[in-house]
């Protein structure tokens, strides 16, 4: 009997110890700031900000008078939806700036404006109603912890208003609003946390599918590799030039899906979160990429450029960054080749430097083509999941996936083009060191 009850204990504490590590992960997971993205998603918000202020100030003060209202904060909220729906677009780009004031909107219009009224109309039913509708509302909104860090903030803002300036007397109202208003909180932090956790799961496992996937595919590509090179051996004894060069035209095949799986395999790894992050030497990382990239042809190496001016180490994991950089070559390389100019034409150049500035230093790597640019309408959306520019080819996840691993180095990605002139993309990277020898440590 005792030996059930410890191994039930050890169970026990077994399950709250995996729980807890996944609560932990799912703390430390990069922020989404809006949850299920789409533009009519962003627009019906903006308009239910836009119009649902104006038309709640008429409800509490015509339909269902209430002690207080405020038809300037109403209007101010009004101003934040009209911002947010002309720049809905922004949102859904990742622009760090528009990204920032989505979550500022969101902040001011749900938790920060309903707990002012709350507050002023002395905690009464209607706003205690309210409030819980709000907190369900915005944790569809946005990410769990950001709308829980948010409502934090709105309280001690409210507490603080109480103590330094008003000193309202609390009435019994207060004390109901406590309980009422903190089971429904729960249970939306539950939800959210769950609900992360599930679509987390379910990335994750997708992934690991493709993972295997690409895995299996690489042992039918092994024996096509083998049979090959005994294709190649008996061109070589037949002494047939035109066998010897279809077996050359395999290999570079061969050589092509193989880069692709790995290209998988490395999107399923970034997507499990098993990143194996490190020093990188940005110089080093580049030469041996692009010395490694399976070129079409001798005369596609040829041009490809790398200038260094001022060379830089940051932090990443080097085969998913080596990975990003051949995603950029060959959407250059789809550019140049979708312009239709000769080969000798082509332009495609590696810039390393650092970037000094009063903000401090960043590391630079641009990758310039002279391609057929983008247009400025799909420019908006390059880094949007399965968008892709180029019709008729590609999945429209290279981008995306180039843009995942830089966020997760701290970084940041810039694209620039000109229809018909070409594309500029720039890497912001934070830097740890000038060069890897840095790292080591001196000699006595």
């Amino acid at each position: 009997m005792k030996y059930h009850l410890k191994r039930q204990l050890v169970q026990i504490y077994q399950t709250i110890s995996a729980w807890f590590s996944r609560f932990v992960e799912l703390l430390n997971e990069p922020f989404t700031w809006v949850l299920h993205p789409s533009k009519w998603r962003l627009r019906w918000m903006a308009l239910f900000i836009i119009f649902g202020n104006p038309l709640f100030y008429w409800a509490w003060t015509s339909l269902f008078p209430q002690s207080y209202e405020s038809l300037s904060l109403r209007l101010i909220a009004s101003l934040l939806g009209v911002i947010l729906l002309i720049k809905h677009a922004s949102i859904l780009r990742g622009s760090f700036f528009w990204r920032k004031f989505y979550g500022l909107t969101l902040f001011i219009q749900f938790p920060l404006l309903f707990f002012i009224f709350l507050y002023a109309n002395d905690f009464n039913s209607v706003w205690l109603g309210s409030c819980v509708a709000m907190v369900l509302i915005y944790y569809q909104t946005t990410d769990w912890r950001i709308a829980t860090n948010c409502i934090l903030a709105s309280i001690l803002i409210i507490i603080s208003a109480h103590f330094f300036y008003f000193q309202k007397v609390i009435t019994e109202n207060y004390y109901l609003f406590q309980l009422v208003f903190g089971f429904s909180w729960a249970s939306a932090i539950v939800s959210g946390a769950s609900s992360a956790n599930l679509l987390k799961q379910n990335i994750v496992n997708t992934a690991f599918n493709l993972g295997v996937m690409a895995h299996e595919i690489r042992t039918p590509i092994a024996s096509i590799s083998i049979i090959n090179h005994l294709f190649r051996e008996k061109a070589h004894q037949l002494d047939d030039n035109q066998l010897f060069k279809l077996s050359e035209k395999l290999a570079a095949l061969l050589k092509t899906i193989n880069y692709q799986i790995d290209g998988q395999i490395a999107n399923s790894k970034h997507i499990q979160s098993t990143n194996q992050f490190s020093a990188c030497d940005a110089a080093e990382l580049i030469n041996f990429t692009i010395q490694n990239y399976p070129f079409k042809s001798f005369d596609e190496g040829k041009i490809v450029t790398i200038k260094i001016k001022r060379n830089f180490v940051f932090i990443s994991d080097p085969q998913l960054f080596s990975q990003v950089i051949s995603n950029l070559v060959k959407n250059s390389f789809n550019a140049m080749y979708a312009k239709e100019i000769n080969i000798n034409e082509m332009t495609l150049t590696i810039f390393i430097d650092v970037i000094d500035s009063k903000l401090g230093s960043k590391g630079r790597i641009s990758i310039d083509d002279n391609g057929v640019g983008i247009k400025p309408k799909d420019l908006k959306r390059v880094l949007e999941p399965f968008f892709s520019s180029s019709r008729g080819s590609g999945h429209g996840l290279g981008l995306t996936f180039c843009n995942n691993v830089i966020n997760a180095c701290k970084g940041q990605l810039h694209i620039v083009s000109t229809l018909g002139l070409g594309t500029s993309v720039e890497l912001e990277l934070p830097i740890q060191l000038q060069t890897i020898s840095e790292l080591l440590p001196h000699s006595m």
